[in-house]
């Protein structure tokens, strides 16, 4: 379609909106036409996004979880823990891997670009508020 990328942007903002002032109809509405109608999967993230804040917020916190959990797998981010099972484990593995690196290189790492990375950084934050209130044991894995 000619006019594609300013039409997506249009719905996302208003699903944005909708989401703001908490009108799940619209929001739905909004989200139903993206999901149709996107070309990619990155595409329909945003409103996919704005529909999982909306179920958390409902008091549907399984639900959310469960499909922010797809949603970052089908961006390739498996959050099954690390190899023992343990969070003191998990801990130390993350010790380990940052302890290449000095001070200075991780202050000065280069600011994240790829949008799709930066959307399942949303997600996985949005993750992190649901399980540590439902599912405690599973939060230090998302973080």
């Amino acid at each position: 379609e000619e006019h594609y990328a300013l039409s997506l942007e249009l719905f996302d903002l208003a699903a944005r909106c909708a989401h703001t002032n908490g009108d799940v109809i619209s929001l739905n509405l909004l989200s139903q036409q993206v999901l149709t109608k996107s070309q990619s999967f990155e595409d329909k993230l945003n409103v996919m996004y704005y529909a999982m804040c909306v179920l958390a917020s409902s008091s549907k916190l399984p639900e959310s979880i469960e499909r922010g959990l797809k949603i970052l797998s089908r961006l390739g981010i498996d959050l099954h823990g690390c190899e023992s099972g343990s969070v003191e484990a998990c801990v130390q593995e993350t010790k380990d891997l940052l302890s290449g690196y000095s001070d200075d290189e991780i202050l000065n790492t280069e600011r994240m670009t790829d949008q799709t990375k930066i959307m399942a950084m949303k997600f996985l934050g949005k993750l992190e508020i649901g399980m540590t209130q439902i599912m405690p044991k599973s939060a230090p894995y998302v973080t």
